[in-house]
């Protein structure tokens, strides 16, 4: 079988040869303008070949091929290795060496096989491919130009895939300066909104030319102004508003909202809708976040947030509790929300801090000796003093006194409380018991000088702490923005309540600090939640809010019951 195909093809090869040759005469002697010609290789013989002579050898050959009754492809050809990975490979095939050990040198193109049944074979001496793919730019234009789009992975699916369709990738096309300059202008506006950029600071020469670094002419790209950012911003703005309603449509919702006065004196106001969505997760999105203009009465505050809802278009039953802060004008506001259908109550975390902050107070600790002022001087004498600082962080890096010599204790800084800051107070008077023993050592041995509390001042000390643990632990509960904290509330109350008992109980309380867990409780019985009489231990249910002194909640929110007994 070999040696008859070796024969056709030497025969083929002949004729090819001469055909070729008496081209190139007739070309010389009429002196007719050259094709674009490639260079390719038949048998041993490197020549140049036009359209034209390849049609002719092909002829030649086909007729000599038809004395070969049972030569298969197969037989013959073999496909390209995938070491090979250059994309022109997709349309070639090699001779198989033990057939023909002396063609190792040429590739056979698959498309001109199958227009023609014959083997043009191209020279790859040295692996090199430019041969290849001249040949396909000369006489396959339309499979030159896929295949400039189709990179080393689509090769690869190529050979075990031939369905052209499936594996030629488009080849991105070039961004143009105006396409670059938009693409900028909207990367440059999230920049300032992720970042709470001020809007001028892509005019900043500066700015400018990090973008240099890439290419030298970036400036014509990344000359914004102030207004186009601020544009692009508010398009950005208008597109979230259009999403969010579209999701809030489709689920009830609860909210909070609040006011406060920023450093520049204005009063600001924010709306953020909470829901569970169809994944049970929670989620919350804000609507509202504005200057707010006029005064902060409970009757203005109604009348905008009912505009808010109606811009998003939320419907009475789609809006379960609004949840806001304590403060009087909250108050009537509640008001106006209950008249008009919606619920209100106040937010637990607010309320146990109003409650929480009788303990900053040293007029609450009588007989104290002023326990509480004494561990705020000593603060506040390591606040202003950097190498006091230094000092109690080596003492405790150094030390192996107690907590100090484990292995994961990390030297801690004293903490100074702040009223308006919850468990503020708990925190300071924790951390202050931490560095009671470098502090007494430091004083001990003159590092540092300084008045410190007594014996029973630190035990006051360490009792308010007790005191004011239950709630800190509940506050920090309550603060929690990933789960639902509403069902949480009920045993809130009832825990702290407990625990105030428990210290007014114990005879290792101290009369100072018994003395302040009465004040606490009494506040958290008449002010916060008021219980039933003769039931004061239990939490307090009603169906309708109770109010008490000045118009405030004394009961907890029906929600949150309902909230406790699903969970």
């Amino acid at each position: 079988k070999d040696a008859r195909h070796r024969s056709v093809m030497d025969g083929a090869a002949t004729t090819k040869n001469k055909s070729v040759s008496q081209k190139k005469t007739a070309s010389k002697k009429t002196s007719a303008p050259k094709e674009k010609s490639v260079p390719f290789k038949k048998t041993k013989t490197t020549f140049r070949a036009t359209k034209s002579n390849v049609i002719a050898a092909s002829k030649a050959k086909a007729a000599a091929a038809l004395e070969v009754i049972d030569v298969d492809e197969d037989d013959i050809l073999q496909p390209v290795p995938s070491t090979r990975k250059a994309r022109s490979w997709a349309h070639y095939k090699l001779y198989k060496r033990s057939v023909y050990p002396d063609k190792q040198e040429v590739a056979v193109c698959n498309l001109c096989y199958l227009a023609t049944k014959e083997y043009v074979e191209i020279s790859i001496k040295g692996s090199s491919t430019s041969g290849l793919i001249s040949h396909l730019q000369s006489m396959h234009k339309k499979e030159y130009a896929e295949m400039q789009g189709m990179g080393t992975a689509s090769f690869a699916a190529s050979k075990k895939q031939p369905s052209v369709a499936n594996i030629f990738v488009p080849k991105p096309k070039q961004k143009d300066q105006e396409q670059l300059r938009k693409d900028y202008e909207n990367a440059a506006a999230n920049f300032v909104m992720t970042e709470s950029q001020p809007l001028n600071v892509v005019e900043k020469p500066s700015f400018r030319r990090m973008f240099s670094v890439f290419h030298r002419d970036a400036e014509k790209v990344t000359m914004l102004s102030t207004k186009t950012v601020k544009k692009n911003i508010e398009h950005v703005g208008a597109l979230a508003e259009r999403a969010v309603k579209m999701e809030l449509e489709k689920y009830k919702v609860s909210w909070t909202t609040d006011h406060w006065t920023g450093k520049d004196g204005k009063t600001y106001q924010t709306i953020t809708c909470h829901y569970i969505d169809d994944g049970w997760k929670l989620r919350r999105c804000m609507i509202d976040f504005k200057v707010f203009s006029g005064s902060t009465t409970g009757e203005l505050i109604y009348k905008d947030c009912k505009e808010v809802f109606e811009k998003y278009n939320l419907v009475l039953d789609q809006i379960n509790l609004g949840v806001t802060d304590t403060t009087a004008n909250m108050g009537k506001f509640g008001q106006y929300l209950r008249d008009n259908g919606l619920d209100h109550a106040y937010c637990a975390d607010h309320i146990l801090h109003c409650n929480g902050r009788e303990g900053y107070l040293d007029k609450n600790i009588p007989g104290a000796d002023g326990a509480m002022a004494k561990a705020r001087k000593i603060i506040e004498f390591f606040s202003k003093s950097t190498q006091a600082t230094a000092k109690l962080l080596e003492f405790q890096r150094t030390s192996t006194f107690g907590a100090y010599g484990e292995e994961n204790y990390r030297p801690k800084k004293l903490l100074q409380d702040v009223i308006t800051r919850w468990w503020s107070t708990y925190r300071m008077l924790k951390r202050l018991r931490i560095c009671k023993a470098a502090l007494i050592s430091l004083v001990a041995s003159g590092v540092i000088k300084m008045d410190l509390p007594s014996d029973d001042q630190w035990t006051v000390l360490h009792q308010i702490e007790i005191v004011l643990k239950m709630m800190s632990t509940w506050q920090r509960l309550l603060e929690g923005d990933k789960y639902p904290t509403g069902s949480l509330v009920v045993m809130a109350i009832y825990q702290i309540r407990k625990h105030y008992v428990g210290v007014l109980n114990s005879s290792e309380t101290a009369a100072p600090v018994k003395r302040l867990t009465e004040i606490l409780l009494k506040d958290f019985d008449e002010c916060r939640y008021t219980p039933e009489v003769g039931h004061e231990s239990k939490v307090r249910f009603s169906r309708e809010v109770v109010t008490g002194k000045r118009k405030r909640y004394v009961t907890v929110h029906p929600s949150m019951f309902i909230a406790a007994f699903l969970d």
